[in-house]
């Protein structure tokens, strides 16, 4: 998986599928260098994305089929150096960007992936850089599909886009009654 730097122009990240190593380009994608940093191995559906604004800031989501608790889903605050895996979930098949919480200037993070401690599958947000995650909607839709695709809306916060496979897409957001 590649992935831009979300404030560094020129820089890119590029996750080793079979080793699962993490390298490091600077001059724009001419030459890559190992970081160091070792993430999760043979992973056919992970997803490796630079957070908007944040210099070596990067998110990454297994997208295995089954349970790899804790490594479901990593973060790297140094440009993939160092890795911390966050054990909410024991699955995480998509992961997205959405705007920034009012008092906050992280953005908001959306995760499709299964709860480690009571298996719930569904969309997943976290205001706080991935400290508490709230449920925001159960296995999308009834659909029996995967998702492949979650990104929240930089404009408006809580809106959330989710794409299947194969069976279209949908969003949704907060209501008045559901206040973020």
């Amino acid at each position: 998986r590649l992935a831009a730097d979300g404030a560094l122009p020129g820089t890119f990240y590029l996750h080793q599928w079979k080793d699962g190593s993490t390298l490091i380009s600077k001059d724009k994608g001419a030459t890559f260098t190992a970081t160091g940093g070792k993430l999760a191995s043979y992973t056919h559906w992970s997803q490796l994305k630079g957070v908007p604004g944040r210099a070596g800031h990067l998110w990454f989501v297994h997208g295995r089929d089954h349970a790899a608790n804790p490594d479901a889903l990593s973060r790297s605050t140094d440009g993939g150096v160092t890795w911390t895996s966050l054990p909410f979930f024991d699955q995480a098949w998509a992961f997205g960007y959405g705007k920034a919480k009012d008092n906050s200037d992280y953005p908001t993070l959306f995760v499709y992936g299964r709860s480690a401690t009571d298996a719930a599958w569904g969309v997943w947000r976290s205001t706080d850089e991935g400290d508490s995650w709230d449920r925001v909607a159960e296995y999308p839709l009834g659909i029996f599909d995967a998702v492949m695709v979650i990104a929240g809306d930089m404009e408006i916060f809580g809106r959330v886009y989710i794409g299947w496979s194969g069976n279209s897409f949908a969003y949704g957001q907060p209501t008045s009654s559901n206040k973020p």
